[in-house]
């Protein structure tokens, strides 16, 4: 029987979801940006609306160019960054749980 270290296997799955998470907070800042930018051109814009709203359908799907300044927006974002958190790191636990699993027998 192989000795695993659950608290360093947790750890380093909780990394690999904030490294995640990090990167998808990246890219929609900066989709956010664009999409807010007046000063952009409303096909640039919309574009980057499209991005977001690919990003995760259910979650950001009434953004539009006349509502990405509101605070139904920010809330839908926020909303959504708190979701994939919580779903990264239950995804990442049940992938250490498996792989304990398997290496204890």
């Amino acid at each position: 029987k192989k000795s695993i270290d659950i608290a360093g296997e947790f750890n380093a799955m909780k990394k690999k979801a904030n490294a995640a998470i990090s990167t998808e907070e990246s890219k929609i800042k900066v989709l956010l940006k664009i999409a807010r930018d007046k000063t952009k051109s409303d096909q640039e814009r919309n574009a980057a609306i499209k991005e977001l709203n690919a990003i995760s359908p259910q979650m950001l799907k009434g953004l539009t160019l006349e509502t990405i300044n509101t605070d139904n927006a920010a809330e839908a974002v926020k909303r959504y960054r708190t979701r994939s958190l919580k779903y990264i790191i239950v995804i990442r636990t049940c992938f250490a749980f498996q792989k304990f699993k398997v290496e204890k027998q």
